[in-house]
């Protein structure tokens, strides 16, 4: 079916923040697979709907080059479980995601063309070809996607750097299928920093009954790209960091210790509506994906700037759409967790 990502769903992929200024972005023509011009990436709007931003965050780069992937290897779930995975991470445990914690957790499989007539081994498909789900025996969150995902094959689009600055930080594209290099990689109980994450992990669900709706709340609501790069870690930008019995525990905490954050000329004029605008709540632009019309402006231009900004509706909602969090509410099982956390880890006493 080719792309169907339109110019002002390029335009919201900019002023949210999700692509920066320095990087340009191109709609394809009439091709059907991608054709990208040299030195060009392939992205997809599903991606960044689900947590995806540009540049790509350390880990999600060190995702790719350990397991050997492209990004049109990932499907829009997919992306989804690996934005959890680093909230959880950076804003419960305060230390930056990595590889080993998370191939404690999830396992990769592959996602091979069906059909009766296809002699084993059956190929991968050509995009969406690697499947991430949950370890047998992972004491991780369990996490479900949303089944409309399943075309997110057409929302790809060309990324490329406008400048000698990398603001992309994607391997050079290759259509080739993955190799599944390193897939079977399972560190088990030899990881000890994971080891005290899961004791930690297990006592904060016994004392908080938190719950995986928690956890997603904490990305989508709080609007941060969880797997794109940031200066500081989700459990910094808060009034309440991590205690010190949760930096002795977790000793990267400290390692990773930043200086102060130091504002942009940007901020003068676009500053962070969370600070400055505390009667409105945040949300997405109207969505772009449902009407594909950009909003009518009310005024003058600072009023257009406004609606890109901000919307009269609960965040959750207006960012994920009201199908996620009726699937949400649907499950069962906690609708206002998120209204209680505080980000920035409280541990208990736990054995070392």
């Amino acid at each position: 079916m080719g792309s169907n990502v339109t110019e002002y769903e390029i335009d919201w992929l900019y002023r949210s923040r999700r692509i920066p200024t320095g990087v340009t972005c191109r709609i394809p023509d009439d091709e059907i697979e991608p054709d990208p011009e040299p030195d060009e990436n392939v992205v997809f709007l599903a991606h960044f709907e689900r947590g995806f931003g540009l540049p790509a965050s350390p880990f999600f780069r060190e995702f790719l080059d350990f397991y050997k992937l492209q990004p049109h290897h990932l499907p829009g779930n997919a992306i989804f479980y690996l934005s959890c995975y680093a909230t959880f991470m950076e804003a419960y445990i305060g230390i930056r995601p990595t590889r080993e914690t998370f191939a404690r957790f999830f396992a990769l499989r592959i996602n091979s063309i069906q059909g009766l007539d296809i002699p084993k081994p059956k190929p991968p498909v050509q995009c969406g070809s690697c499947i991430i789900g949950s370890r047998q025996g992972s004491p991780f969150f369990k996490f479900s996607g949303l089944e409309s995902c399943r075309l997110w094959q057409g929302t790809f689009f060309y990324v490329k750097n406008n400048g000698a600055a990398d603001l992309i930080d994607l391997p050079p594209f290759d259509p080739a299928p993955p190799t599944k290099a390193n897939w079977g990689y399972n560190p088990k109980e030899s990881h000890n920093e994971t080891n005290r994450i899961i004791r930690f992990m297990k006592q904060r669900m016994k004392d908080t009954n938190i719950c995986s709706d928690d956890i997603v709340r904490t990305f989508i609501s709080r609007r941060v790209l969880p797997l794109k790069r940031r200066a500081h870690r989700m459990s910094e930008i808060t009034t309440n960091p991590p205690t010190q019995e949760a930096e002795d525990r977790f000793p990267l905490i400290e390692a990773e210790r930043r200086g102060a954050c130091r504002k942009r000329a940007l901020d003068s004029f676009d500053p962070d509506p969370y600070i400055f605008w505390k009667d409105l709540k945040m949300g997405k632009t109207p969505a772009a994906r449902l009407g594909r019309s950009p909003p009518k402006p009310t005024g003058s231009s600072d009023d257009l700037t406004m609606l890109e900004i901000h919307e009269h509706v609960p965040p959750l909602r207006a960012e994920a759409g009201s199908e996620f969090v009726d699937k949400l509410m649907a499950q069962g099982q906690k609708n206002s967790g998120i209204d209680r956390w505080q980000p920035g880890p409280s541990l208990q006493a736990l054995p070392d």
